[in-house]
């Protein structure tokens, strides 16, 4: 269907969606997980869930703050385990700050899905102050980790950082790096002058041994 001036009515509501969209911003993106399909994997009758939510929006909302609060920002966990290993080995900085890297890529995007409705209900929660002030918690907490991680592994090789940075801008630096390479992992590798391909998880790792190498420094200065 075409208006008198040759738009499409298409046209015209998918613009004027896009507009609405723009104006609101995301929210919850949670509403296929439907409460009867819940119930049915557990055996129950929706009887039993609807007693505690009247409505699929409260379900929706309970189980975003529910995912919010059990999933991890950056993996930690993964990423410790993989550069103890390296430093046990005795590996060199680059390499400890390679593999953690690899570790870290792979943890996030090795069929993880709740890491991915994280970072999205992370985006939804610009819109609603509750989820927003959830998502903030768990996600300081989880930089705190790493910043730690971080500050054992450079007192671990004599090293420190370089001035003005500090261990928690650091971890957010890095953190922003994973969840962008993670967000690309679906994407074709691409090929450096030499004409070898590198896909993101490589791209991530070859970016966190150049930061690591340009923002410390050796902790006993060179007399």
């Amino acid at each position: 269907m075409r208006d008198p001036g040759g738009t499409s009515s298409r046209e015209r509501i998918l613009d004027e969606g896009l507009r609405h969209l723009a104006e609101i911003g995301l929210r919850m993106p949670l509403e296929h997980v439907k409460i009867a399909t819940v119930v049915r994997r557990l055996g129950l009758t929706s009887g039993a869930a609807y007693r505690i939510w009247t409505r699929q929006e409260d379900f929706h909302r309970d189980l975003a703050l529910r995912v919010t609060r059990t999933t991890e920002g950056p993996a930690a966990d993964a990423v410790s385990a993989a550069t103890l290993a390296a430093m046990e080995s005795g590996s060199p900085f680059e390499e400890v700050a390679r593999l953690g890297a690899l570790a870290q890529y792979k943890d996030t995007t090795s069929g993880n899905n709740l890491f991915y409705v994280g970072l999205a209900l992370t985006a939804a929660g610009r819109n609603d102050d509750e989820l927003r002030d959830v998502n903030a918690h768990r996600y300081l907490e989880s930089l705190a980790d790493f910043a730690l991680l971080y500050e054992a592994v450079l007192r671990h090789y004599d090293r420190r950082l370089r001035a003005p940075w500090t261990y928690p801008m650091v971890a957010r630096v890095l953190a922003a790096l994973s969840e962008g390479s993670a967000l690309q992992a679906d994407l074709p590798a691409v090929s450096d002058r030499e004409g070898i391909s590198h896909d993101p998880g490589e791209l991530f790792a070859d970016a966190v041994v150049a930061l690591a190498m340009s923002l410390t420094e050796p902790a006993t200065d060179a007399r």
